[in-house]
């Protein structure tokens, strides 16, 4: 899924996902829409996702 289709499911614009994505803290923070989304997801997400997603929780500087 693209950055553009991801930001689409979310209701947020891809500026949104990209900060979020690269840590930008002039990202503002998700509507509780856009994070109810995001909860929802990571509850479906499949193992291997949700491992990255905590293994990127733990890498102070992500790039990508």
């Amino acid at each position: 899924m693209t950055v553009h289709d991801f930001a689409r499911y979310l209701g947020v614009v891809p500026v949104t996902v990209s900060g979020w994505e690269h840590r930008h803290t002039s990202t503002s923070p998700a509507t509780m829409a856009a994070q109810a989304a995001l909860d929802e997801t990571l509850t479906l997400a499949d193992s291997n996702a949700k491992a990255r997603f905590l293994l990127l929780l733990d890498t102070p500087n992500h790039d990508g």
